[in-house]
């Protein structure tokens, strides 16, 4: 391991500064349905917490929408003889079902309409100036850094901002930016087996959810660099952590594995804006920092822990791990010449 592997890990918090919001910033949408039956059973389903987390919503939504198993086998052919109560009783459910189903439908389009919408609105300013502070900081306090970026985020904040960041790039001596896919004929497509160490001369930025400017066709990936909103956006490349579990799907199953690896051979991850609310995240996490005994994580976020959602491994990690996750209670702004502050913190 090289002391100056770094990893920047940034979640939805990160954006907040560019006025991009966070996963509980969706209320207007899902207040529109929320005295429908589906928004009842919704609520129901996911308490006053996460009522409002579009990650949870969608998560929901689309594991009900697309639910295969026994019970809608049985809701929809009742294995009862004759006119007993039970055969009626399924009747009646298959019709609540099918209707509470093409509601969760209709949500989740108009979640994920609004998702591109929203997503796409941000000030472009805040953005460039927050990642060339934040990379002249990391610079300056680590001697020719090798540097990995992951994103749980869909934005292109970051490919919007590579103009602004030429200058930052040639100053620094970083010659290339890889996100994972190779250039073919012209297009950009993703590569399972692209093979990365860290380098200092090339910056790694990997989205583990997906992007807004991600397609597929006969079952490769594409990266356009432009924000596609797809005409069948139940084809949409992104993925909610929500109860996802285990990625089962390329581009995601090499995307997390690269995160592994990463956070194996790093000697410290900067966390910004993320709750530690993906389990197999968090168990990336939890396996790297057992294996990697030189690890330091810097989870830097403006809330008190007592405030995270119940879910999240934040406390857990700094209870087990009391000195390699050090938890910094921050805000990160744009305009901030150090946006992390850095010398505050850092021992060495």
């Amino acid at each position: 391991m090289n002391d100056q592997n770094i990893i920047v890990f940034t979640g939805a918090g990160f954006c907040v500064p560019m006025g991009l919001p966070t996963t509980n910033q969706f209320k207007h949408i899902i207040d529109r349905f929320d005295s429908t039956p589906i928004g009842i059973a919704l609520f129901g389903y996911l308490g006053e917490e996460f009522y409002y987390d579009i990650e949870h919503v969608l998560s929901s939504l689309d594991s009900f929408s697309n639910q295969s198993s026994l019970i809608k086998h049985i809701l929809e052919y009742p294995p009862y003889q004759g006119n007993g109560n039970e055969h009626g009783y399924l009747k009646s459910a298959n019709a609540v079902y099918k209707t509470l189903t093409k509601a969760a439908n209709t949500l989740s389009l108009e979640l994920k309409r609004s998702l591109f919408d929203v997503l796409s609105v941000y000030d472009t300013v805040k953005s460039e100036k927050l990642y060339e502070n934040l990379l002249n900081e990391i610079y300056t306090h680590h001697f020719n850094p090798s540097i990995s970026f992951f994103t749980t985020n869909y934005d292109l904040t970051f490919e919007d901002a590579q103009d602004n960041l030429e200058s930052v790039y040639s100053k620094l001596g970083i010659t290339k930016v890889d996100y994972g896919f190779t250039e073919k004929n012209q297009r950009f497509i993703y590569d399972n087996n692209n093979k990365y160490n860290f380098n200092p001369t090339t910056l790694e930025y990997k989205k583990l959810h997906g992007s807004l400017d991600w397609s597929i066709n006969n079952d490769r990936v594409y990266k356009s660099g432009n924000i596609i909103k797809p005409t069948d956006l139940e084809k949409m490349l992104l993925i909610y952590p929500g109860n996802k579990g285990t990625p089962k799907n390329e581009p995601y199953i090499s995307l997390h594995r690269n995160l592994l690896e990463r956070l194996i051979d790093a000697a410290r991850v900067y966390v910004i804006g993320f709750a530690f609310r993906d389990d197999y995240i968090n168990s990336q996490f939890d396996t790297a920092l057992k294996i990697n005994k030189d690890l330091e994580v810097y989870c830097i976020n403006p809330s008190e822990i007592k405030n995270y959602p119940k879910e999240s491994k934040t406390p857990y990690f700094v209870k087990t791990y009391p000195k390699r996750f050090i938890y910094i209670k921050k805000s990160v702004n744009s305009d901030d010449e150090f946006p992390l502050d850095l010398k505050s913190f850092l021992k060495h």
